[in-house]
Parts: C-alpha cells; sequence; structure tokens
C-alpha cells in the first residue's frame, strides 16, 4: 500500500529515524496522506538533530576568562586621545559614532574570550554569543587597552590580527568595534564597523562578551 508515492516501509523507516531523534511518530500521522510526507518527515528529523546549533558551537573557542573593573562614569572622548602612554588612531566610523558616549555606573564584569575559529560575518558570532552576553563596553575595551598600552603581550592580539567587541554607539546602535595593534607605528587601532557590514572575520581573530 502507498500513500501518493509513499510505501508503509519508507513511512515505517522514517519513523525509525525520527524515534532515534527523539521526535513523537504521531507527528506524522497529520501527514499520512499528503504527498509531501517526505520533505516534512525530514524536516521534523533535521529540526530534532538541531544541525545550525551544532555547527555555531564550533565558531568560537574558549580561551580565557578576565576580569575588568567598575567605572562610576566612562567619557570617551577624555579617554581615546593619543598621550605619551598610549597611541590611538581611530577611524572616521568610531570617531563619529563613540566619541561623543558617556557611559555611567558601569559595573565590574568578568569577560569570556574567544578565539574565531573560521571566517565569520557578525550575525553567526553574535547567535553563538546570545543577545544576553554579546554587548561589552567601551570602558571594558578601554581598561583592556590601558593594560597593553605599547603592544605588550596580553588579551588583546598584537600580532596584526583584530579582537573584536560588540558595543553600542552613543545613540544606543550595535557596531562591531575591532581593535589592532600596528608594530610599525606604535599605536592601537581602533574601527567600528556595522554589524551588517558583507565582510568576513578572519579565522584566529579574538572576541570578547559577557561571561
Amino acid at each position: 500500500m502507498t500513500y501518493k508515492g509513499v510505501t508503509n516501509a519508507q513511512l515505517d523507516h522514517l519513523k525509525q529515524m525520527a524515534k532515534g531523534k527523539g521526535v513523537d511518530r504521531t507527528a506524522f500521522q497529520t501527514y499520512g496522506l499528503d504527498g509531501g510526507i517526505i520533505a516534512k518527515a525530514m524536516e521534523l528529523i533535521v529540526q530534532a538533530s538541531k544541525p545550525v546549533v551544532q555547527a555555531a558551537s564550533n565558531l568560537l573557542r574558549f580561551v580565557t576568562t578576565i576580569s575588568v573593573p567598575g567605572v562610576p562614569k566612562f567619557v570617551a572622548k577624555d579617554r581615546f586621545v593619543s598621550s605619551g602612554t598610549i597611541t590611538f588612531y581611530l577611524d572616521d566610523n568610531f570617531k563619529t559614532h563613540f566619541l561623543s558616549k558617556v557611559e555611567e555606573n558601569v559595573p565590574a564584569a568578568d569577560l569570556a574570550v574567544h578565539t574565531l575559529t573560521s571566517y565569520s560575518l557578525d550575525e553567526p558570532i553574535r547567535k553563538e554569543l546570545g543577545a544576553q552576553r554579546e554587548e561589552t563596553t567601551l570602558a571594558y575595551l578601554y581598561e583592556l587597552l590601558s593594560r597593553q598600552p605599547k603592544g605588550e603581550s596580553g588579551v588583546l592580539l598584537t600580532n596584526g590580527y583584530a579582537t573584536i567587541f560588540y558595543i553600542k554607539d552613543a545613540n544606543g546602535k550595535l557596531w562591531a568595534v575591532g581593535v589592532g595593534w600596528d608594530s610599525r607605528y606604535g599605536e592601537w587601532h581602533v574601527r567600528a564597523d556595522s554589524i551588517t557590514y558583507p565582510d568576513e572575520w578572519h579565522g584566529g581573530y579574538r572576541v570578547f562578551s559577557r561571561k
């Protein structure tokens, strides 16, 4: 007996596959006389397998956790200024969208440090971090920069690769803020990219988030 090209044997086989994935066999009854049963059955099995989540779990590799102190008030235009201690090169996006920002009552936090294992756009990275963890602050970024003012070894990469933070600007818009050490000029480059920018970050870059 067949149901529009689907044999009972095929249906039983799909049910067994579904059972192995934890899908209720009765989920197929609604589609028993539907010509799209094969497609629907496989859709249910794939959903149960959660392949997207499994793939995303390999995008970021945990490296370590770093603690940063709280700050009562952080005024970006007063801190991201070159001095004898630290030198900055700020891109236009960062200057336009972040130098007017003031952060108040920033709490102390533990930040998670990850290595990006392959090329990726921001969306998959942010999805893996999760909405509750992705956002950090300028105060945290500056604190970490101040610990490596001359490109010393530390949690921020100084090998020409970027370190990425997701931070909201003065208007509350989330950006990808990347920092990198320029050993030729002895300065920290700080750039802000739209999180929808269609260019991928390189594998080997670092990504910071809340723990």
